[in-house]
């Protein structure tokens, strides 16, 4: 159960990018004062556990309806992830978590921590598609618990994140957030070609 929490732990933490998401967070909430910012921090954390854990939960029904086999959506899903981990290793924007026109419509809204934040930056393919091939390779209610605990676990540290957005990215500055991204964007190549190879291997022997 342990190697459980630390696979989707690492494959989450990868994905959601924490530090490297912090400028756009900024971004996006630069005309707000400190209690409104700290708000949108936290209902963009509480949207984004709310949308894995559905998809999370709805995974097996989603295959069943689509007639779509886990073993297919181990490959696609991690072909996406290996997609999101490229951008990151060449520090490059990802479009498959926002692209520039929900980031303008976002600062004419009040509230932006659903769109874009929530979803798709936070909640978005990547992260989606590594939630759902992680809980279905769990055999039983107690790995499923541990998919949950580790996207938990990476909620507090994503509020965190938002929360000392200011100081952190100071501390940091541009050349250490796009070190950080380009550590996570290997870390998740890497877990993206087990997905693939794993996925390959079960419909080749199915």
């Amino acid at each position: 159960m342990s190697s459980t929490f630390l696979q989707a732990f690492v494959t989450l933490f990868a994905i959601l990018d924490p530090v490297g998401n912090t400028p756009v967070f900024l971004a996006l909430t630069a005309d707000l004062p400190a209690p409104a910012r700290r708000g949108v921090a936290l209902r963009a954390t509480v949207y984004m556990v709310a949308v894995l854990l559905f998809f999370s939960l709805a995974g097996r029904f989603i295959f069943g309806l689509f007639g779509v086999t886990l073993a297919a959506f181990r490959v696609t899903g991690g072909l996406i992830l290996l997609k999101v981990g490229f951008d990151m290793l060449e520090a490059r924007d990802n479009r498959m978590k926002r692209t520039d026109e929900e980031e303008a419509a976002a600062r004419e809204k009040e509230d932006v921590s659903l769109i874009p934040l929530a979803i798709p930056m936070l909640a978005g393919p990547g992260a989606i598609s590594a939630v759902l091939m992680l809980t279905d390779a769990g055999h039983g209610p107690m790995e499923t618990a541990m998919v949950w605990a580790a996207v938990a676990a990476n909620a507090v540290l994503v509020y965190a994140a938002f929360r000392l957005a200011e100081p952190l990215s100071r501390w940091m500055g541009a050349t250490g957030e796009r070190l950080v991204t380009r550590l996570m964007g290997l870390l998740l190549v890497s877990l993206a070609i087990q997905f693939v190879i794993k996925g390959v291997q079960e419909i080749w022997t199915g």
